[in-house]
């Protein structure tokens, strides 16, 4: 069953008391990297698997691939596996190689 987050930009696909699995929709801009932050940090916190699928999003900038890094970065020192399905324009997909971040893809 699919339930809406308690902000717009994402739904909590899967549930259990092990992992869960959560689809990002929308923009990944840095006007929403902090509510978006706080939101995942807190799924860290409550599951041992994190699944997170990126869908219909347009842009991306700078800050929300370093939320991505970041959150893989931290996530891994506290033990829980998170990955990524992200799926993005042609054109970021050329890009990501350049960013540093592409072995999140």
């Amino acid at each position: 069953m699919e339930q809406q987050g308690s902000l717009d930009f994402w739904k909590l696909i899967k549930n259990d008391k092990e992992s869960t699995t959560v689809e990002l929709t929308g923009d990944l801009v840095i006007n929403d990297i902090s509510a978006i932050k706080d939101e995942i940090l807190k799924m860290v916190d409550l599951y041992k698997d994190l699944q997170i699928n990126i869908t219909n999003s347009s842009r991306i900038d700078l800050a929300g691939l370093q939320l991505l890094y970041s959150l893989k970065t931290f996530s891994d020192k506290k033990g829980t596996k998170t990955s990524f399905d992200i799926q993005v324009a042609e054109d970021w997909k050329a890009w990501l190689p350049f960013s540093g971040v592409e072995h999140l893809h």
